[in-house]
């Protein structure tokens, strides 16, 4: 695609530069006191490759003084974002983005601590390599280092007021969009995107391994969509898949909190006849499943996902593009490369997970037993390990680290590998799958916690004796 120089406002600066470059009139030839007679063939040809050339040596030169004065203009602004970032000034941060993103504005800076791991600070700021203008919008190809190797990333901004803000939309065209069917796995993906192609046998080879550790319900397909969209920003590495699981916390009039929870439900779970009776068996004395009520922790959104996850052929997964996370050549970003297979692992362990209804404790430990093995496996398939803030403390007991987890708190993820550490090396890989099965299909801790027979409490117990040695 072209690039545009056809700046809206402020281009004082690039019409002089461009204007110093234009070509002076040819120096008039003169006259000979011989007549030529028609000029050969042969020298035509050769002021037409002449001219060619110049006119190509030409637009090579004001295409690299537009590049230059372009990168010159939008360096600033990268350089600010690095700052905040690399100082935490989320004031800064905010002031940055396109005023009339306001939601998308609030999820980035919602992870505005996790964005810096992406980059080496200590490099100093990133540096602007390439600008396409489309009109009011841009997109800036960004060149960064990551433990010590170089990585380009693709950013978007939107002329506002005369000045560059942050911007969500994606004004470039991607290609046309692709998909690849495996037995396990199809992977959609955009033009600018192809060199995932080669990278689909590993896709798929993450996606058999975890339908064949936890073996969920079939089929196990995952639905995998990869988009240059900047609503799947911000990029959170090891988050596993958005959104989180659907949680209801049931509450019975003029008594307060049940104690009971369904986990990676649909939100619906009241409406449903057979559910309100096996419910109801559980609190004797409320005489009206109307005194019955759910507090809910989803959209409406995330609810369709869940059950299409739950319950549909295929799990649906979206992913943001690598592209406008880091790539370096054809190899994309390694916390990138590791949330694709965690998320995929994610997905498959909700499904064999399916909807938990349960005391808070017995739901939210197996939560937390699920997740930290996902990321175990996650770390180990991909070759990338995620280094989180050593200094966060791990929460008391495995509810409190499933309960965190489920409502976004990625601050415990490390405690939960700890936690699915513990179960695998005292009770099994086949206990931790088996809890992963009961839960589907009881309400009583008891049946759920059979395969590794002690309750949530006593294994928490368990483990905190665990880490003492550790």
């Amino acid at each position: 695609m072209p690039l545009d120089f056809n700046w809206q406002e402020g281009d004082e600066e690039f019409g002089e530069a461009l204007e110093d470059l234009q070509p002076s009139p040819p120096p008039q030839p003169e006259r000979s006191r011989f007549s030529s007679g028609p000029i050969p063939l042969g020298y035509l040809l050769l002021l037409g490759v002449g001219v060619a050339l110049g006119m190509a040596l030409g637009f090579g030169i004001l295409t690299a003084i537009g590049q230059r004065n372009a990168r010159a203009r939008f360096t600033p602004i990268v350089e600010l974002e690095h700052q905040a970032l690399a100082q935490g000034d989320q004031d800064l941060y905010n002031n940055l983005f396109d005023p009339e993103e306001q939601a998308w504005r609030e999820m980035l800076a919602g992870a505005f601590p996790i964005a810096t791991q992406l980059y080496d600070f200590e490099d100093g700021a990133p540096r602007v390599s390439n600008v396409l203008l489309l009109g009011e919008y841009a997109e800036i190809e960004i060149k960064f280092n990551y433990r010590g190797q170089p990585y380009r990333r693709l950013e978007n901004m939107r002329q506002v007021d005369g000045q560059w803000r942050l911007s969500r939309e994606t004004a470039a065209d991607w290609g046309k969009s692709w998909f690849v069917e495996e037995e396990h796995v199809t992977v959609r993906y955009r033009g600018r995107d192809e060199f995932l192609y080669d990278l689909i046998p590993e896709i798929e080879a993450t996606a058999k391994y975890f339908c064949e550790r936890y073996q969920p319900p079939d089929p196990c397909l995952v639905d995998l969509d990869i988009k240059p969209n900047a609503d799947w920003l911000p990029f959170i590495p090891a988050e596993g898949a958005r959104p989180l699981p659907p949680l209801s916390e049931y509450r019975i009039m003029t008594k307060g909190n049940s104690g009971l929870v369904t986990l990676n439900g649909t939100g619906q779970e009241l409406r449903d006849s057979v559910f309100r009776d096996r419910f109801m068996t559980l609190f004797p004395t409320v005489d009206n499943i109307n005194k019955i009520y759910a507090a809910k922790f989803e959209s409406e959104a995330e609810r369709e996902v869940s059950i299409k996850r739950l319950y549909h052929e295929a799990m649906p997964l979206t992913l943001v593009s690598p592209r406008l996370v880091g790539v370096r050549g054809d190899e994309p970003h390694p916390l990138w490369w590791l949330q694709l297979h965690e998320a995929i692992g994610d997905v498959i362990a909700r499904r064999a997970l399916g909807s938990v209804t349960a005391q808070e404790d017995a739901a939210y430990t197996a939560w937390a037993a699920v997740r930290g093995d996902v990321a175990i496996q996650a770390e180990r398939l991909s070759g990338v390990s995620y280094q989180a803030d050593a200094t966060t403390p791990f929460a008391p007991d495995a509810a409190a680290v499933g309960r965190a987890l489920v409502t976004g708190d990625l601050e415990q993820r490390a405690a939960a590998m700890s936690f699915a550490h513990f179960l695998l090396e005292r009770y099994g890989e086949e206990a931790l799958v088996g809890l992963m099965h009961q839960a589907r299909t009881s309400f009583d801790t008891d049946d759920i916690y059979a395969p590794v027979g002690v309750s949530p409490q006593q294994l928490s117990e368990a483990w905190r004796q665990w880490l003492t040695r550790e």
